[in-house]
């Protein structure tokens, strides 16, 4: 074993780098722990330098100690202690390693280059003053010698990794950028040592982007000496289309990337250059057109060799040149503006010529057809309008679309291009397919089908007004190559984009139903299928779905047909929302798919209700329209199917997948009759209870979605809660249980709704709430004292407006006898409930959300306004911000963290009066002022939040439990009883 000592012995460092290579994986890991322990040697960099220099050892252990070289210096080089590595040694290091940049062997000398850059971090330049000279040498030198062309490889490797400051950029532009423009300019040297001259020259203009906010004077001062001849060598790189060798195109990769950069961080300097490269730009595009459309649809790249790959040198020139017309479209809007415009106002020839050239770029490629045919979830995913790969088609389409939609002028003279060349492209598409001239000519249908449709809004309003005709589009084209089944995608393409402009289909619409329902119950691809699929989403969203009745029930029989294939994520959400759409659209349907629906929601259901939110909100969406549409009957058969298997899944499953079961049950009490059935108290009720009683607080997910499901229940059946037993178990108890462990305990964060469960209990359990309420609501105005998020303390104030709604004078009563700790900027201050409850209303009154709870505080608030207890008018509440003249500009959080924000107190009916007002001024500029200000808490919700109470006998139960508070219940002192059930 190596000791401190012997660190010299280059020889064994060796040995033991070789076993950290080695195969045998007992061997190895042995070795790396024995070399970490190396590491906090004093000279292990030093010899670790030496083994990675020593041409005669071998090339992979070389390589080996230069990375771990990197990451002793990474960690080691310069600690909080001045550094574990002596100053002796560190001077070795840098005299040594340098050599390293003439190796031959491009992963060793990459290697030591990046070494020499991380330590140059820490020591460039003031311990290392030289190093600078040494890179300068490196680059100098001519092309020739071996160890010459390393030289240079070697210091464009270290430049490519270094990061220079503002000290450092002058000298670095005056000396070392001429140099490097020289080795790119020079014809001496290869391709490859250009490139890397081209990163590093990138990386220099990067570092002067990022400075020039702080240092816009010194920028440009170095833009004035280095700019200009880099913008004629990009320029002429980018222009070249002699040389379209792998080598060659790497190359204008880097010189398109470093004009991005340019282009996109100095504009000023840029902007007399914009045409110039604007024009180049075009005509390369243009100019490599035919070499790629040759690749894409070459015969022999239909085996997967992966002529389309994103990483290929063409494919990635091409979406460098998109990603760069780009920027001088961003950036540069007025200039692109004109220089589309012809002399009548519409766009010039060269403009209409460039989208031409763009649409040619979007055609799909062999590799991509055979790879969505074997696999038709590939072809869903890429449709996705969200979904991005880094194609040469998607990256056209991008721009395309950029164009269109990011200015409005230039998207005005975009559309009118798109549907000149639509024409121009269809007719000689459909002239080579008819003289058989081109075999792929359906392809140009199909991008031309594809730009169309991601333009609908804008072609649609192009076919109002008569600039388009789109009908005679669908007759020529769409109609005809529907029946083209040698021909997949197109067929997809053609469903797919009936359905974007399903708007303006009246006249066409049942052929293009016919067409959708062909598409989904034809022995099609899968492909054709899934763009059906999107077509029907698209005709009852945006299209009428009236018009089409009486093909809703063969639709949704066909979509379920769907799930029977492996149907991936995307594509099970498309269906899902599809089918929805379908459900809300017709719910007469229901019944007569009941089973099916049934059938199918399971399935999906148990592979995925825990899987995300998006799943989960589309399957309960689809569960809400089923269980809305079915009768009675249908529903009844529905609970006894579904609830036994939510049970089972509730025992067994992982958080999220309860939080998402027991929100579908809560969808199923909503939408039932009230009583529950028995069900759900035989099978639910018991099994929910011990979920989120013995959830931990920071199980969220499963404490929100229980208080959510708890309310339901209450509302629909308080006598179940209550009557129910399971040996020593009672419903009420094991319920005011799980609130007092919330109440007292919970976090904020889960607690937002659980004042819901807390108001229907009280609204709907009558007598049998009577000896518990007055605890429950002093747990309630407690913990509200504490409460600091804005959510939470909505849903504890709603509890008591509705009371005060009710009986004003026992809860105000029952409020002022009540003792509460209140936490303040000092600490914790205690006052009585009454106090507590209306500085926490006030502070957040305006800030409420959901209609019915904005409606109950401002009904409640008038209420206590108008009560005239003597009590109200002596409790001081926030009033208006005071402001601060010695503050100067805008408050940032450190400034509001020195010096929080000071507001004056002014009295409650004061207060109450203004925040009114200030409602009731809102409403009028609304337009929602009604005759009668209460009337509007009687309107029934259509999200169900709550639920009101009209009938008189139910009212007249809960006015007695509210006058309970001030009666002998609460007097006599708390009952022991149900101290234990709510703080257990």
């Amino acid at each position: 074993m190596l000791a401190n000592q012997d660190m010299h012995d280059v020889e064994l460092l060796h040995s033991l780098l070789e076993r950290c290579l080695s195969p045998n994986t007992t061997v190895r890991q042995a070795a790396e722990i024995e070399l970490k322990r190396l590491q906090t040697a004093p000279e292990f960099a030093l010899v670790a330098t030496r083994v990675a220099l020593q041409n005669n050892l071998n090339a992979d252990v070389r390589q080996l100690a230069a990375l771990s070289l990197k990451g002793y210096a990474s960690k080691c080089w310069v600690t909080s202690d001045g550094g574990s590595c002596p100053q002796s040694v560190k001077a070795e290091v840098r005299r040594l390693l340098p050599q390293g940049l003439l190796e031959t062997n491009s992963k060793i000398r990459t290697a030591i280059a990046t070494v020499i850059a991380k330590i140059a971090q820490f020591d460039y330049p003031e311990e290392w003053g030289d190093l600078a000279d040494i890179l300068l040498s490196g680059i100098q030198s001519t092309a020739g010698e071996t160890w010459q062309i390393s030289s240079v490889h070697g210091a464009l490797s270290v430049l490519r990794d270094m990061e220079f400051t503002q000290i450092q950029l002058p000298a670095v532009c005056s000396v070392l950028v001429p140099e490097i423009h020289r080795i790119v300019c020079s014809p001496t040297f290869d391709l490859e040592v250009k490139v890397d001259g081209f990163a590093v020259i990138d990386q220099i203009f990067e570092t002067l982007s990022n400075m020039m906010e702080a240092f816009p004077n010194e920028v440009n001062n170095l833009l004035s000496i280095i700019l200009g001849p880099w913008l004629q060598t990009m320029q002429l790189v980018l222009s070249d289309l002699s040389d379209l060798s792998d080598n060659a195109l790497l190359l204008k990769v880097e010189a398109g990337r470093t004009a991005k950069r340019v282009f996109s961080s100095f504009l000023a300097a840029c902007r007399p250059s914009w045409l110039s490269y604007f024009q180049v730009t075009a005509n390369a595009l243009r100019g490599l057109l035919p070499t790629y459309l040759g690749s894409i649809n070459a015969a022999q790249q239909r085996s997967g060799d992966g002529v389309d790959d994103p990483k290929r040198p063409l494919q990635s020139y091409l979406r460098t040149l998109a990603e760069f017309m780009t920027t001088l479209f961003l950036k540069y809007r007025p200039i692109w503006h004109r220089s589309a415009l012809s002399e009548r106002n519409k766009p010039s020839e060269g403009y209409i010529n460039l989208i031409a050239d763009l649409i040619y770029y979007t055609q799909v490629a062999d590799s991509e057809v055979e790879t969505w045919l074997d696999d038709f979830n590939a072809f869903v995913e890429n449709e996705a309008e969200e979904s991005y790969s880094l194609s040469v088609r998607d990256e056209m389409t991008e721009l395309i679309t950029e164009l269109v939609e990011e200015d409005e002028k230039i998207g005005k003279l975009t559309v009118t291009s798109i549907i000149n060349n639509t024409v121009r492209i269809l007719t000689q598409a459909t002239h080579d397919r008819d003289a058989a001239l081109d075999p792929h000519w359906w392809k140009k249908h199909e991008c031309v089908l594809k730009l169309l449709g991601r333009s609908n809004s804008n072609i649609s309003d192009r076919a109002r007004d008569g600039s388009f005709d789109l009908k005679g589009l669908l007759d020529a084209v769409v109609w005809q190559d529907m029946q083209l089944a040698q021909y997949p995608i197109l067929q997809a393409r053609c469903v797919w984009f009936i359905g974007r402009f399903a708007e303006l289909l009246s006249e066409s619409m049942p052929d293009a139903i016919s067409t959708v329902v062909s598409a989904l119950a034809s022995e099609v691809p899968a492909v054709v299928k899934m763009s059906a699929v999107s077509a029907v989403q698209d005709f009852f969203m945006v299209g009428k779905p009236s018009a089409f009745r009486n093909a809703h029930g063969s639709i949704l029989s066909l979509l379920l047909t769907l799930f029977s294939v492996d149907l991936q994520t995307l594509a099970v959400t498309n269906v899902l929302e599809t089918l929805t759409l379908i459900l809300k659209a017709n719910t007469a349907l229901v019944n007569d798919h009941i089973v099916d629906l049934c059938r199918v929601w399971l399935a999906v259901s148990q592979p995925n209700l825990g899987k995300d939110d998006v799943m989960l909100s589309l399957l309960c969406d689809l569960l809400d329209a089923i269980v809305k549409g079915a009768s009675p009957e249908s529903f009844a058969g529905l609970q006894e199917h579904i609830i036994p298997d939510f049970t089972a899944r509730l025992k067994s499953g992982e958080e999220q997948e309860q939080a998402g079961i027991i929100r579908c049950i809560a969808i199923l009490v909503k939408r039932s009759p009230s009583p529950l059935a028995p069900i759900h108290f035989s099978l639910v009720f018991l099994e929910v209870m011990e979920i989120i009683l013995s959830a931990s607080l920071s199980q969220s997910r499963v404490l929100e979605e229980g208080q959510l499901w708890l309310k339901m229940v209450i509302a629909k059946d308080v006598s179940g809660v209550i009557s129910w037993r399971s040996g020593d178990l009672v419903g009420l108890e094991i319920v005011l249980r799980f609130l007092g462990r919330m109440i007292s305990e919970g976090e904020e964060d889960s607690l937002t709704h659980v004042g819901e469960p807390v108001v229907q209990l009280i609204l709907k359990g009558g007598d049998s709430l009577t000896p518990v309420l007055p605890e429950l609501l002093t747990a309630l105005v407690q913990r509200l004292g504490r409460a600091g998020k804005h959510a939470f303390i909505q849903t504890l104030v709603i509890v008591f407006a509705h009371l005060i709604r009710l009986q004003v004078v026992t809860v105000v009563d029952f409020l002022a006898n009540v003792r509460v700790a209140m936490a303040m900027e000092g600490g914790v201050e205690e006052r009585n409930g009454l106090d507590v409850l209306l500085s926490k209303w006030c502070e957040h009154f305006q800030s409420f959300s959901g209609v019915y709870a904005t409606k109950v505080s401002i009904a409640a608030m008038c209420t206590l306004f108008a009560c005239p207890d003597s009590r109200l008018s002596s409790i001081n509440v926030i009033g208006e911000l005071i402001s601060d003249e010695s503050e100067q500009g805008v408050k940032t959080r450190s400034k509001s963290l020195r010096a929080p924000n000071r507001y004056t107190k002014i009295a409650f009916p004061v207060k109450a009066l203004k925040l009114l007002i200030h409602e009731y001024e809102r409403a009028a500029l609304r337009g929602e002022m009604e005759d009668d200000a209460i009337n509007f808490l009687d309107e029934e919700e259509d999200d169900d939040e709550y639920e009101d109470i009209d009938d008189e006998e139910e009212n007249d139960d809960l006015d007695a439990v509210v006058s309970s508070l001030g009666g002998g219940v609460f007097a006599s002192g708390k009952p022991r009883h149900f101290r234990s059930i709510l703080f257990v």
